[in-house]
């Protein structure tokens, strides 16, 4: 790549506290050809059909407006260049251009961003990734094309038959219905060795589709088929029930804990809200036991929660009027209903504490 190619041009010409110029044409080029850059790489990583919320770009309905776009550019650029500017300027005095980090950099950053925007669909992607990775260091499965670190365009196979046709997501979409039934909450919720067991549980179900008569397949038409069931399934316990029916006064502790995640429009807000979550995170793993399994209860909730946050509900929906039952709500993570309202309180009591200290109110 040439040494004066775009984003290269754009750093060497920076230098450390010389403003930017937005208006330049230079400064053009380089928005333009990131958000060129950036689009490319949420289709590749199947994210252009999804809602911009699961990026953290809340108020849009889809990619296709402008703004969605825009902002998703901003905030890449501050990841790419802002955050990064040092160590990318170091780079220059060693390599002739930096086009292959900035590429790498807005990888990371559309990894991170779904990472945190979109626990359930990154999760169920790690985890399959881990399963077929274990199945192909047992020798179960083989990788006739594509990267052979199991990378969306991996094609797989049980036997070596390059003639044979992939299978296609429809065809494999029945059988991942089927795994899904088992495998939730477990896929989404399991933490420390339980992964390795939910891991080892999934490779075991990739054999069923062998005994199926699929014995080629893509990777990315598995993970999606997979992900797209768990997202639905985690999303519609968010649904009122068929009946109507509205919640109960009993579901109040979930209402002021579904509050303190409602999906925030500004930037700076949608922050205060990851920074609350990660330090929710971090004092459910100091909660004692007993009571008998509170932490792993606690963690199941606070994935479901964060998953809310990050769905995109019709602009202005009031969602105290669309909160799951208790019933709902354990059957879907397995907790016994008798604990929820325990669990409700806990949980706001945790954050409250995390609230002081971002705040910075328990240094005073």
């Amino acid at each position: 790549m040439s040494k004066d190619s775009g984003f290269t041009r754009f750093l060497r010409n920076l230098e450390p506290g010389q403003p930017l110029d937005w208006e330049s044409r230079e400064f053009d080029e380089v928005w333009v050809a990131l958000r060129r850059l950036v689009v490319s790489e949420l289709k590749r990583r199947s994210l252009w059909f999804l809602p911009p919320a699961f990026l953290g770009i809340y108020g849009c309905a889809s990619w296709a407006d402008p703004e969605a776009i825009e902002e998703l550019v901003a905030d890449c650029f501050v990841f790419t260049f802002a955050e990064r500017f040092r160590s990318l300027k170091a780079q220059l005095c060693s390599k002739p251009d930096i086009e292959g980090l900035v590429l790498r950099n807005v990888r990371n950053f559309l990894q991170e961003t779904q990472r945190r925007h979109d626990p359930v669909g990154f999760r169920v992607f790690t985890v399959l990734r881990g399963a077929v990775r274990n199945a192909l260091s047992a020798g179960e499965l083989r990788v006739i094309a594509g990267s052979p670190g199991v990378q969306r365009d991996t094609v797989l196979a049980f036997r070596a038959e390059p003639a044979e046709e992939a299978a296609r997501i429809d065809e494999l979409r029945p059988h991942v219905l089927a795994w899904n039934d088992d495998l939730l909450p477990d896929l989404i919720t399991a933490r420390g060795w339980d992964v390795r067991q939910v891991t080892a549980r999934l490779q075991r179900r990739l054999h069923r589709l062998e005994a199926a008569g699929i014995r080629v397949f893509r990777f990315h038409d598995l993970v999606d088929a997979l992900r797209q069931d768990a997202r639905a399934r985690w999303r519609a316990v968010w649904v009122c029930s068929p009946e109507g029916i509205p919640p109960r006064l009993e579901e109040d502790g979930l209402t002021a804990v579904v509050h303190l995640v409602e999906p925030p429009s500004a930037w700076d807000e949608r922050e205060s809200v990851h920074k609350l979550l990660t330090c929710l995170e971090r004092s459910v793993e100091r909660v004692p036991e007993p009571p008998v399994r509170s932490r792993d209860y606690l963690r199941r909730l606070l994935a479901f929660l964060k998953s809310h946050a990050t769905d995109s509900p019709d602009e202005g929906s009031a969602h105290g009027e669309e909160l799951p039952s208790h019933r709902q709500l354990a059957t879907l993570l397995d907790i016994p209903r008798d604990r929820l309202p325990g669990l409700f309180q806990t949980l706001l009591d945790l954050a409250e504490t995390c609230r002081r200290k971002l705040s910075g109110e328990e240094s005073r």
